[in-house]
């Protein structure tokens, strides 16, 4: 009996670690793809975004047919939708956190991104009938002050104490980005919990066919293409980093819970310090490093809250 009982916590050990791994792999390749559209000298945020959607398409599509993943799509009409909602949320929640770096430091953005884990509650207690009650209320507020502390807002701070000079419309841009982040994993979640499961080579074609989409209704499609050839190696690295990313994210969902992932993601709060000192040179403010702290205390409460926190069965 105890062999047995030792063997199950093994068990869960290892996948608690390998959903753990993807989640600090996922939060790693974020930050470089988001680092690197620093440093292109003609393509902007859009730009990068509309050549990671043409690329995604071309490998998604070539992927699933490779792995005979492209019939269930089609033939399959809940797995079809779960997969282009996720790839919705994947292209707005990239897209809107590109833009923030026009407003926030790449370290600050990631830090005030965290906020997620609030949308992934509310949504979880919604959808997936988890608790969110008096003292996930508490883990919230303290989330916000942190990210309050971090960006630090005109509309709140005297114009010499901010940090950022944000228009209203950056403020739009960080909580839609927040939002569509926080939705994302729980879209996944829901998937799975009716039977739908859905591929990284699917999301990948998903993220490539919706954005096309959303360009073609937008009406956006680059009156310059020459950015290809000129930042031709950021661009590069940075479809192949956010390749990483959806792989990491969906591998660490198959172990993982969406909240452990939201407080495990937060490992990568100082990591985001390190790449903006070594990519951007960016001075880190005592008050981001405060506002960090706070928003890994209120993410790590509210996780560790939730009974839903254990790791899912892969069995």
């Amino acid at each position: 009996m105890s062999a047995t009982k030792s063997k199950l916590v093994h068990q869960v050990v290892t996948t608690t670690l390998r959903g753990d791994i993807f989640c600090v792999l996922n939060g790693v390749c974020f930050l470089l793809a988001a680092a690197v559209t620093r440093h292109a000298e003609s393509a902007t945020p859009e730009d990068f975004l509309f050549a990671r959607v043409l690329f995604f398409f071309i490998i998604g599509l070539f992927d699933v047919i490779r792995k005979g993943e492209l019939t269930p799509l089609s033939v399959d009409c809940k797995l079809l939708c779960f997969a282009a909602l996720s790839g919705f949320a994947t292209v707005n929640m990239n897209f809107t956190y590109l833009l923030t770096l026009n407003h926030l430091a790449t370290s600050d953005a990631y830090v005030i991104n965290r906020l997620r884990v609030v949308v992934t509650g509310l949504l979880s207690a919604i959808f997936c009938a988890q608790p969110f009650g008096a003292f996930s209320l508490f883990c919230t507020v303290l989330i916000l002050f942190g990210a309050g502390l971090v960006a630090k807002p005109n509309l709140i701070f005297h114009s010499s104490e901010a940090v950022y000079n944000i228009p209203f419309v950056g403020y739009f841009i960080i909580v839609a980005a927040v939002f569509f982040g926080g939705s994302n994993s729980v879209i996944l979640q829901v998937a799975h919990k009716n039977s739908c499961f859905v591929t990284s080579s699917q999301l990948i074609l998903m993220f490539g066919i919706t954005g096309i989409a959303q360009y073609a209704l937008t009406g956006y499609i680059p009156n310059d293409w020459s950015f290809f050839i000129v930042d031709y190696d950021k661009i590069l690295i940075h479809v192949l980093v956010s390749v990483g990313t959806i792989v990491s994210f969906k591998s660490s969902l198959d172990y993982i819970t969406a909240q452990r992932f939201a407080v495990v993601s937060c490992i990568l709060i100082p990591i985001s310090y390190i790449v903006d000192a070594l990519f951007v040179s960016s001075r880190i403010q005592i008050t981001s490093l405060t506002g960090a702290v706070f928003v890994f205390m209120g993410v790590f409460l509210y996780t560790n809250s939730q009974k839903s926190s254990e790791p899912k069965s892969t069995s």
